[in-house]
């Protein structure tokens, strides 16, 4: 019999990566800089048995607009890179870009926002 596979925190493995990839912070919380990237997991159903598709909605925050929409493309094309490869172990199958990119102000921060939201499909693995 088969083992169950596990899957991915996907909001810690994007944000990690996003992090690495734009050299600003990246997690699930507002930061206090003034620029960071947040992602939140807004859905998505299990693929098929051994992979997972989650929609995540990716915030970028930068003091100046054009600061913001720059640094949420730079988010999306380290996010289009991804399929193909292997992250923390699991394998991402592809990513699609499914609304944005969008100008949504936050009214709790005083940075500019721009969003866009993906569906991710990755692989599960063996748990260890």
């Amino acid at each position: 019999m088969s083992k169950t596979l596990t899957f991915p925190d996907i909001e810690d493995l994007l944000a990690t990566h996003l992090a690495a990839a734009l050299g600003v912070p990246a997690g699930t919380r507002a930061a206090p800089e003034s620029s960071f990237i947040r992602v939140l997991r807004t859905g998505g159903p299990p693929a098929t048995r051994v992979s997972d598709s989650p929609q995540v909605t990716v915030e970028a925050y930068h003091r100046l607009e054009s600061g913001a929409i720059n640094l949420l493309e730079r988010a999306r094309l380290a996010l289009m890179e991804l399929p193909g490869t292997a992250v923390d172990g699991f394998r991402v199958k592809s990513a699609e870009i499914i609304g944005g990119p969008s100008n949504l102000p936050d009214p709790t921060h005083e940075s500019h926002r721009y969003t866009f939201t993906a569906v991710v499909q990755i692989r599960g693995k063996q748990p260890t």
